[in-house]
Order: C-alpha cells, then sequence, then structure tokens
C-alpha cells in the first residue's frame, strides 16, 4: 500500500549529487531508506550548475536541471518513485548567487550588451564604477601581460559569433565582424582596442578595486542577485514554483539567507508557493545563530537548517570542569595564548582589509556625502570598526518596519570604547546604518556577514585550538559547555516557537564529522591525562622533526586530527586525506600559508610532519591516547543520537552519518557512501550501534509523528550534570529519555519511574518505582522508553 507523503517531514537524508550521485542512484536507494524510517530526500542544489562543480551552488541557469546528474527526466523518475514509497523531497536552493561565468546565459547577455541588457538588473552590479562596465578579476596578471604573453586568443562562437578565450575560459567579443577575426588574432593592440570597448573589463584577479559587483562572501566567481526584485524572483524561481506545484517538491531550504537585501520580504512572497500555510510553509533558512540570538521574528519559515542545534547537542558532552586544563595545555602546545574574542577581532580587521577593502571603500565613500564633516577615509575606518564588533551577522532592515537595532547600538558602543578618536564619526553613522530606508543602510548589513563568516569560520576557528571539536558552524569555541538547565530551556523554547526547526549534527559544511567530534569532546573526561599526553607527542614531533616542525598550531592541530578519525585499521587513503585536510586548514587560517599567498615550502612541511606523525612514537602515543577514549566516545556518540532524534525539531541524517563516521571537512565529507553497507544494516536485526539506534528512532518517529511534532518537553531533575532525562508527550502517549553525557555516572542517583515503561530497542519492561542511573545505564549509555498501559 502507498504511503501518503506526510504534511511535515519527521526526518530528513541529505544528499549531495553530483559525479558520484545522480537521480537514479537516489531513486535506487529509495526503498532502504524509506526503510530506515525517513520521510523525506533533502537534496543539495540540483540545477544546472559550472561544468565541473562538485557542489551545484555555482547555479548558471535556474530554469533547467542539471543534465549530468539525470536531468529533468532523471528528476521526474526519481520524483515517481519517491511519492510511490510516500518519501518527500526537500530542495536546496540558492536565491543569492550565481556563477559569474559566461556559462551563465543571463550574465553572457550582460557581458555582449552591458547596461543595456534585460537581465543587466537581475545581478548586483554597480554601473557607476568601471566606467560603466562590468568587471572580471578572472587573469592571472594585469590585461597588457596577458596580451603580451598570448595567453588570451580569438575564435568563432556557436553562440556568439566571437569570443575570447583565455586558458580554459570564455567570453563573448561584441562589435567583431567576421572578417575582423583574423587581424585579432595577430594584432595584440587591436585585440586589446575591441577588449576596451566590451560592456565587461577583463582584469588581474588582485586587483579587486575595481570590482564593482556584489559576491558571495569573498568569491569573485560567484556573483549576487538583486532577489529584492520581483522580476528577478519570479524569473529565478519559475522552475521552483512549477515542482512544488506539480507535488514534486515539499520543502525548500534556502541557502545564504543573510547575503539577500530583505529576507524577511524574499520568505513573503515565497510562502506563496505553499498555499494554505503561508504563516508556517515548509522553508527552512541557512542562519547562522550567535550567543541567544533567535530567528527574527515575522518570518515565514518553518526553522533553520540545523546549526543551532549542533551546538547545542555538542556542548553538552563537554565536562566543563576541564576547561581550565585546556586553555593551559593549548597554550603550552600552540604558544599562542590570546584569548578566542581577540583572535575573532584581528581576522576580522585582516579579512576586511585584505577581501573586503574595496566594498567598504566605496560604501565609506557613498555615506560620507551624508554625513558631514568626515572625510571618506574616516567614514571607512568607522564603518569597519563597526563590522568588527558585531556578535550577530547582520541586523534586518525592512522597508517600511521598525527595526531591531540592539546589535548595531551594541557594535556602536564598543567600536567607540576601543577607538575612542573615532567616536564621533561612529556617533554620526548611528542614525544613518539604523535608517531602513536608506539603500546604503540596506548594504551594510549585507557586507557584517561576510565578514563574520570569512574571520570566524574560515579564519579564527583555523587558529584557535583548545578543543577543535568546538570549532564548529554555530558553535562558540569560547565557550566550553552547556549547562542541563540551560540545554533544557533552550529545548522547551524550541518546541513553543520553532517545533520544525531542522536539527543537525553534520552537515556538508561541517569540519569534521560527528563521531570525530566525538572522540575530541571525551577527551575532556580526563584532562591530566590529554595534557600529559598532548604535550609528550608535541614533544616526540618535534624531536623528530627539528627545524622542519610545522608551527605549534598545526601540530596540536594535527594531532586533535588524528585522535579525532584514527583508524582501528589503516585505510589506504588516509595520509592523502590528512594532508589534503591540513593543508587546506592551514591555508584558512592565513598565517603561514594561505589561498591567494601559498607557500608551498611550508606546506611541505605539513605533509612531513603527517608521514612523521604516523610511524614510530607519535603513531605509538595517539594509539594510547585513542585506547582511553574509545568508550567514552562511543557513550557520546550514542547519547547525540538519542537527543538528537528525541528533542523538538526535525533530525536530519547527512549522508552516511547513520554509520559511525570520521570524516574531515569538505571535500572529505562529501566522499560518496556506499549503498552495499546501508542494504546489509537493514538486514542485521541488531548490527552496529549507532545505525540501529538510529533505524528504532527514524521508525518511532515515523509511526507516531504527533508525539515528536506536538508532545511536549518535559525535563528531569536528577541531580547531575553527567546524565540528562527529559519526558516528551501527549495526553495518549509519552516517551521517556535517559542518556550519560559526560563523565561518570553517579552511583547513588536514583530516577523514579512512573511506569510502566518498553524500552524502544530491547523491549525491556521496567515497573513503576525508583532504579538507580547506574543500573539502568549499565547495559547501554542512552535509553529511550515509551508509555505502555
Amino acid at each position: 500500500m502507498t504511503r501518503a507523503i506526510p504534511d511535515w517531514p519527521t526526518a530528513t537524508y541529505r544528499l549531495q549529487f553530483g559525479e558520484n550521485l545522480s537521480f537514479a542512484d537516489a531513486a535506487a536507494m529509495a526503498d532502504d531508506l524509506a526503510a530506515l524510517g525517513i520521510s523525506h530526500l533533502y537534496a543539495s542544489p540540483i540545477f544546472a550548475a559550472r561544468a565541473g562543480s562538485t557542489h551545484g551552488y555555482d547555479v548558471t541557469d535556474p530554469t533547467r536541471i542539471a543534465e549530468h546528474i539525470g536531468g529533468r527526466a532523471g528528476f521526474d523518475a526519481m520524483c515517481e518513485k519517491l511519492a510511490s514509497l510516500g518519501l518527500g523531497l526537500i530542495l536546496d536552493i540558492v536565491p543569492n548567487h550565481m556563477a559569474a561565468s559566461p556559462e551563465n546565459p543571463w550574465l553572457a547577455d550582460v557581458m555582449r550588451h552591458g547596461e543595456q541588457s534585460d537581465y543587466a538588473s537581475f545581478f548586483d552590479i554597480d554601473w557607476r564604477a568601471g566606467d560603466g562596465r562590468l568587471t572580471l578579476p578572472v587573469l592571472g596578471q594585469p590585461l597588457k601581460d596577458a596580451l603580451d604573453a598570448g595567453e588570451l586568443s580569438v575564435d568563432t562562437d556557436d553562440n556568439w559569433g566571437a569570443a575570447v578565450t583565455y586558458y580554459e575560459k570564455r567570453f563573448p567579443l561584441s562589435g567583431v565582424e567576421a572578417g575582423g577575426l583574423a587581424r585579432l588574432k595577430s594584432d595584440r593592440s587591436a585585440l586589446k582596442s575591441v577588449l576596451d570597448r566590451q560592456p565587461y573589463r577583463l582584469s588581474f584577479w588582485r586587483n579587486l578595486s575595481e570590482l564593482n559587483y556584489r559576491r558571495f562572501f569573498d568569491i569573485t566567481d560567484l556573483i549576487g542577485l538583486r532577489m529584492e526584485d520581483r522580476a528577478v524572483f519570479e524569473a529565478s524561481h519559475a522552475l521552483i514554483r512549477e515542482l512544488v506545484k506539480a507535488g514534486q517538491v515539499q520543502g525548500l531550504r534556502i541557502d545564504h539567507i543573510d547575503g539577500l537585501r530583505e529576507p524577511r520580504l524574499y520568505l513573503d512572497w515565497l510562502s506563496e508557493f505553499f498555499p494554505g500555510r503561508e504563516d508556517c510553509p515548509p522553508i527552512w533558512v541557512e542562519k547562522v545563530l550567535e550567543g541567544d540570538e533567535h530567528l527574527p521574528a515575522g518570518w515565514r519559515t518553518a526553522g533553520e537548517t540545523g546549526y543551532g542545534a549542533l551546538s547545542w547537542l555538542d556542548g553538552v558532552l563537554v565536562a566543563p570542569s576541564a576547561e581550565k586544563v585546556f586553555t593551559e595545555t593549548a597554550i603550552d602546545a600552540t604558544g599562542r595564548d590570546a584569548p578566542y574574542r581577540e583572535i575573532v577581532m584581528n581576522a576580522k580587521h585582516e579579512v576586511m582589509a585584505q577581501s573586503f577593502a574595496h566594498e567598504f571603500v566605496r560604501l565609506g565613500e557613498s555615506l560620507a556625502s551624508m554625513v558631514d564633516g568626515f572625510s571618506a577615509q574616516t567614514i571607512t575606518e568607522a564603518l569597519m570598526e563597526i563590522a568588527a564588533h558585531f556578535e550577530v551577522y547582520r541586523i534586518y532592515l525592512h522597508t517600511g518596519a521598525v527595526p531591531k537595532l540592539g546589535p548595531l547600538h551594541a557594535a556602536i558602543d564598543h567600536a567607540k570604547g576601543d577607538r575612542p578618536s573615532l567616536a564621533r564619526p561612529l556617533e554620526a553613522l548611528r542614525p544613518v546604518l539604523g535608517d531602513p530606508d536608506n539603500a546604503l543602510a540596506l548594504r551594510f548589513q549585507q557586507q557584517t556577514g561576510p565578514v563574520m563568516a570569512k574571520a570566524v569560520e574560515d579564519t579564527a576557528f583555523y587558529r584557535y585550538m583548545r578543543l577543535t571539536a568546538l570549532n564548529e558552524v554555530g558553535g562558540d569555541p569560547a565557550r566550553f559547555g552547556r549547562t542541563l538547565k540551560a540545554f533544557h530551556a533552550e529545548m522547551a523554547l524550541r518546541r513553543e516557537r520553532v517545533p520544525y526547526s531542522i536539527t543537525a549534527t553534520a552537515t556538508h559544511d561541517t569540519k569534521r564529522g560527528e563521531d570525530a567530534r566525538a572522540r575530541l569532546l571525551a577527551l575532556s573526561d580526563l584532562p591530566k591525562s590529554w595534557r600529559e599526553g598532548a604535550l609528550g607527542w608535541i614533544a616526540a614531533m618535534r624531536d623528530g622533526l627539528g627545524e622542519r616542525a610545522p608551527s605549534g598550531t598545526h601540530l596540536y592541530l594535527l594531532l586533535q586530527t588524528l585522535v579525532g578519525t584514527w583508524p582501528e585499521q589503516g585505510a589506504a587513503d588516509y595520509r592523502g586525506r590528512l594532508a589534503q585536510y591540513l593543508v587546506k586548514a592551514a591555508r584558512e587560517g592565513k598565517e603561514e600559508t594561505s589561498w591567494i599567498d601559498q607557500d608551498p615550502a611550508y606546506e611541505k612541511r605539513l605533509e612531513q610532519a603527517i608521514d612523521h606523525a604516523l610511524t614510530g612514537e607519535p603513531a605509538r602515543l595517539i594509539e594510547s591516547l585513542c585506547g582511553t577514549i574509545t568508550a567514552r566516545a562511543d557513550t557520546r556518540t550514542r547519547a547525540r543520537t538519542v537527543l538528537k532524534l528525541t528533542i523538538p525539531g526535525i533530525p536530519d541524517i547527512y549522508q552516511g552519518t547513520e554509520f559511525e563516521e570520521r570524516s574531515l571537512v569538505d571535500p572529505d565529507n562529501r566522499r560518496p557512501v556506499d549503498p552495499a553497507r546501508r542494504r546489509k544494516a537493514l538486514d542485521d536485526d541488531m548490527g552496529e550501534a549507532k545505525f540501529a539506534l538510529t533505524r528504532g528512532l527514524l521508525r518511532l518517529r515515523r509511526d507516531h509523528p504527533d508525539l515528536f511534532a506536538r508532545g511536549a518537553y518535559q525535563p528531569i531533575d536528577l541531580g547531575t550534570e553527567n546524565v540528562i532525562a527529559y519526558r516528551r508527550h501527549l495526553p495518549e502517549k509519552c516517551l521517556l529519555v535517559v542518556a550519560h553525557l559526560r563523565g561518570e555516572v553517579p552511583s547513588n542517583r536514583p530516577l523514579t519511574l512512573h511506569g510502566p515503561w518498553e524500552d524502544v530497542m530491547t523491549g525491556e519492561r521496567m515497573g513503576e518505582g525508583p532504579v538507580l542511573l547506574r543500573s539502568l545505564l549499565s547495559e547501554a549509555p542512552a535509553r529511550v522508553f515509551v508509555a505502555t498501559a
């Protein structure tokens, strides 16, 4: 019998479509995902993207489905299969940006016709800059040098008539007669003259001062869209609307909502795709919430995509008592004693000076005309100082609405304290930047998010090494653990405000796999042993490497990476994966090497350190460290799995994480998943502990959706921070969760059962009365019971 697709997901399964996964592959695994207990597939972007794209976020045409993963026919066939099993589909869409490439037909038209193109207004281009031409920083050297080196050539093109080629890139050439191509091929000055007449300018990639379009963060290959324009919205969402209306797509995940000029307006328009559900449509926004921040009131969304829950679930697995020892150990290991907040502040100033300087300069020049008595340079400095002190990604100014300006006022106040010489211009900017009718204020709020993201996630997270498991998107590495009281309060609020928000413990963007993090979190139970082992390992590495040793920061990162990922059996690709990760981490940290200014000699030292770490005394020490935490890591893996699947919210299983996995940041965490392993595990009544827990609880959620969607969240005080307990209940159904989180289970703490109860996993029945926690958790570190009549 065909199962109906539920209105709301009970659990999602994230799939990364690309060269390793097609629509046909997804259809082939649909039966197994349904058997696992999944209600909705959760797809990465599927629209036409740049050739060779590994992620789909560099969309070239939102009106076509990517052919390399199956095209429209393959998509239709997959949807038919999903519907036959009662599985829904949530689609990841990218409204903020498109590929800044001639492969993008809309942008190619702009390259041919400039501001007169029908698509000129689609892109966030400042036509007043760059002499009214679109600047494309794609050359490895200035244009004249590239021409002199013969790096540009001219030929015919089926679409454009004539094109200029720069290595693998091709750009349309307008105003070239067919007979004139021969001359352009041999005459550099003639080619230079033609290029100077194009509606675009090819420029040196390092010369960003001429850049005149909004990017995604600091990626010049991605150009911002003017999604606040209804015409742009309709053109870019026509196919999405069609798929939703046809019943092939049941929900949408919005990538980088903070990039949009007016997110609330966008969500209002998008909610129209779900008639009758506009107030709470099945739309989830990718939004990083900082500190006690919550989604803005009035947004038409079911919630965010899971980063908020991730930090809470990891936070209660940390033993806070270990903080002092971990802080001292990190200082001794790295030689760096700057507190996290200082590292973040320095990183913000660095990325603004290096990656975003021209955006702030241009904004400062424009604002100077509105703020009397200050030079453009002074206003630019003040803007950068405000951005540096933002404690959230951005504020949300909406035309005609009363804004919430607390984060802006706090940033200005803190900036005045740090830079008293800028007090007057900072104060002068306060009313201007808080004015929702000021286009420049709207522009500024689109700029603070990229500064935060690049400085925190992609810089500070790779410099601050106290406990790297906490260096995750949406997390705060300076916060060493969460109290159960705070956790319970957050879950109760989550159940009240966003019961359908997604709960994630791994995504395509997490820095390390959830079970690698579990190992590292387990170290907090044994701080003194960790300190002794870590410092001993670093000493052994330095003794062996001598002057070839990399920085203390990277040695300590390598150590934690090894502890988190160390294979029980040596994997053939392990060394290569480590090298790829450590080099990427060093480049992100932007100290000894970087993406822009790579230092091959230093990167070679990183690889030599890996080779040394995998043999002899360093390897023996790693084996010993891992041996001390294996059981404690397993406890955390099971506890987090149970919490994730029973707290308020919709759990998402990132591909492959139904099993233990200790991946690293992308591309490592985007490796293909073996479907045969899942098939075999489904046929095994017991199977791996994590898989069995996931399967059992996903099926429970599927069979009792109301209990998890509407059931109350009731904390149970056990008088210990090491064990958590709570109930989820409706009048007709009750669930009891008890899990060992960290440290030791108290020997004399009882839990009074108001039963009878039945263990969801084992079927064991428990009667009424008190039971000692140590006895209750002796067979399994996390247990889930349902009340029985």
